[in-house]
């Protein structure tokens, strides 16, 4: 270097032209460069504000992102800079860096031949400091380890350590800006279905409407927009970060909602059991569909709500004979009433009470804790039922109420048949009601066994007293072979204990049979066991046929208006010994009561009993009518 030319200058942006001050001073590009001598740096926090000072070696403040992200923070630099000479370049270094600055460094190209030498950490800082400042850089801002860098790689040099590739030196970093993240809305109630409806056997089932959601579920779960930050570049240049607005907040009816909230999500709660409704992001629970459209397999699949899930369906069709619930689907909730008709191999089950003011087809089912139809040809059961017209259908409740019986079966412990037409068959435990019967070929049964909860507890009753029989027989079989052996295992029992004492192994074969007698005994405790509680079964089974037996003895049919048909009409009683007392009911015109007097059949007439019975049975009726059309 043959002469320098020192020169200093301030420059805000920064902007160094210095092609311009070259060609002012008549100086050759292809021969000058230049290198910084010295270099100060200058901030302010706000427009307005006095200038700090900073020297080279103070610069670390910057390093503190909350401090150099500040948008108010105003930074320039002045240099003092050295023209020289150009000399031919001992390494190959360039600028590596983005599109906007942020990230700066320096690659030392791995086909220079670089052999160290004293000036080489000052020459590649002052290469490193002239491609800054050419490219309007800041330079020594946000450094962090760049002269440690430097340093190591010198050293590295000095060993004569060979470059195997390029090497980066990290140079300067700015702060990266963060977008920010949208906001997001997760629907868990759609899981919580859909895990609900992957119990269903057929796809028919797995409607919008197959599953409700109970009261406590995480319903929708609202990740708010996660704000970033603002980057800034080398250049002390703010660079936005892209900014979102909240899009998918979902707006609630806080009844029907239990809200949980943080600064960072929201958590919306069932607060009771029902159907999930969505528009336009508006939520809301129901716990009622209400529609003047059917259920059908496109519309909706079936309804499931379990008991205990307080969910209710009003379905009103324009013809109560119009189907309401079309054919195949399953439908379920607390309270269902439906203005129309039920189509075949449709279920329909009511877990509180339903009301049906059209038919039910043959081939439907019906279950429903109080239900009351207009008319049955399917099947019901109910605990309490009321049915204007039951035409071959089946019936089976608690306590029947039905103002027309037509070639129908009933199973009820009361009954109570407003016009009993012809051909049905009426099984009861305790009272049989008729106001007028104008029929012929009806059987009236009373038999405990047609009620499946009697029938299932006498039967296990029988199969344990069976199968202590059965033990009974195994017991003795097991006592006779051990009269039979027991002489002969005293013996060798004795053989053993003596072989024993005087330290000899017994032969296998006694081990063996002492072994077989052992498992003998205990298997004949274990039966003798069992067998204690024979008498017990047997009593308890002597006291269900009692009962039973009882009831079927106390079992009467009542005719109001004493009147019946001159046709052929049967009562039948079936005792659980297997007696059954067949009596046909004679045309008399004042047989009020028909019952069961020591094994005979006993007509009352109507002059001689009064009509409390009827009295009572009307009241709970007309409550449960109430109750209806509450």
């Amino acid at each position: 270097m043959s002469s320098q030319i020192l020169t200093s200058f301030v420059s805000k942006t920064p902007v160094f032209d210095y092609e311009a001050y070259l060609k002012k001073n008549t100086l050759d590009p292809q021969e000058h460069s230049f290198k910084v001598l010295n270099f100060t740096t200058f901030y302010t926090e706000s427009n307005d504000g006095l200038s700090i000072e900073l020297k080279s070696t103070q610069l670390n403040v910057f390093e503190s992102d909350s401090f150099f992200i500040n948008e108010k923070l105003n930074i320039y630099q002045t240099y003092e800079i050295a023209v020289i000479q150009k000399a031919p370049p001992r390494f190959e270094l360039e600028l590596k860096y983005d599109e906007q600055f942020i990230n700066i460094q320096a690659i030392i190209k791995q086909d220079t031949h670089l052999e160290y030498y004293d000036e080489l950490y000052e020459d590649i800082l002052q290469e490193i400091y002239r491609q800054m400042i050419e490219l309007n850089l800041l330079i020594g801002i946000r450094a962090f380890a760049l002269h440690s860098l430097i340093k190591d790689f010198v050293e590295q040099v000095s060993m004569g350590i060979c470059m195997i590739n390029d090497v980066v030196i990290e140079v300067a970093r700015g702060i990266e800006k963060i977008d920010d993240k949208p906001d997001e809305l997760i629907m868990h109630f759609r899981q919580i279905l859909d895990e609900k409806k992957a119990h269903f056997e057929s796809d028919f089932e797995k409607g919008d409407l197959a599953a409700t959601l109970n009261k406590g579920d995480l319903t929708l779960e609202y990740k708010k927009v996660r704000t970033g930050i603002d980057g800034k570049n080398i250049k002390n240049h703010v660079i936005k970060r892209k900014v979102e607005l909240a899009k998918c907040r979902p707006k609630i009816n806080e009844q029907n909602f239990e809200v949980e909230e943080n600064d960072k999500i929201i958590k919306y709660f069932a607060k009771i059991d029902g159907f999930m409704q969505n528009k336009d992001l508006n939520f809301d629970i129901s716990n009622e569909i209400t529609s003047d459209k059917k259920l059908s397999l496109k519309s909706s699949g079936s309804v499931k709500a379990s008991e205990g899930e307080e969910v209710n369906i009003n379905l009103t069709m324009a013809n109560r004979f119009d189907d309401g619930i079309d054919s195949g689907i399953t439908v379920e909730a607390q309270i269902i009433n439906l203005n129309g008709s039920v189509a075949e191999n449709a279920i329909v089950k009511a877990n509180k009470r339903l009301d049906i003011k059209g038919q039910i087809h043959s081939k439907a089912k019906i279950y429903a804790k109080h239900a009351r139809i207009f008319n049955l040809k399917g099947f019901l059961r109910a605990e309490v039922a009321i049915v204007d017209t039951l035409e071959r259908g089946i019936l089976e409740a608690k306590t029947a109420f039905v103002k027309n019986a037509i070639n129908a079966k009933i199973y009820a412990e009361n009954v109570y048949i407003e016009n009993l037409a012809s051909t049905n068959e009426i099984h009861f435990l305790n009272n049989c009601f008729i106001k007028e019967c104008c029929g012929d070929t009806n059987k009236f049964i009373v038999d405990a066994l047609d009620f499946k909860q009697i029938n299932d507890a006498l039967t296990r009753g029988k199969q344990k007293l069976q199968e202590l029989e059965e033990c009974e027989k195994i017991c003795k079989s097991l006592q006779e072979s051990y009269k039979l052996i027991s002489p002969n295992m005293q013996n060798i029992l004795l053989s053993y204990k003596a072989m024993k004492d005087a330290h000899q192994e017994p032969p296998k074969s006694f081990t063996d049979q002492i072994i077989r007698f052992r498992n003998l005994v205990n298997k004949i405790k274990e039966v003798e066991q069992k067998l204690t509680n024979k008498q017990k079964v047997e009593n308890e089974v002597k006291e269900q046929i009692n009962k039973i037996n009882n009831i079927i003895n106390q079992a009467e049919v009542f005719n109001q208006s004493g009147l019946w048909s001159r046709d052929y009409n049967e009562i039948r009683f079936v005792f659980t010994e297997g007696d059954v007392i067949t009596r046909a009911i004679d045309a008399q015109s004042d047989l009020f009561k028909i019952a069961l007097h020591e094994k005979k059949v006993c007509f009352t007439h109507k002059s001689q009993e009064e009509n409390k019975e009827f009295e009572a049975l009307k009241e709970l009726e007309a409550e449960l009518i109430k109750e209806f059309d509450s």
